[in-house]
């Protein structure tokens, strides 16, 4: 995934390295897996220097509405 990420339950945080091209689809599975780990509430840092973005205005519109 192009988006990897480590979960501190001790200090209710999220730490996420983008890299590549990173989809919606990425955006949503990263986000599915935090909610799946309990982490939703934490703290996220997300480093996104080393991705790119192959999203569509379409699609950022549609998900912010959605998350």
């Amino acid at each position: 995934m192009p988006i990897r990420f480590q979960i501190s339950h001790p200090d209710r945080i999220v730490v996420g390295v983008a890299e590549g091209e990173v989809t919606l689809q990425h955006l949503i599975s990263f986000l599915q897996e935090i909610d799946r780990n309990g982490a939703s509430a934490y703290r996220k840092i997300v480093d996104v220097m080393g991705g790119t973005a192959a999203v569509s205005e379409s699609e950022v519109a549609a998900f912010s509405e959605f998350y």
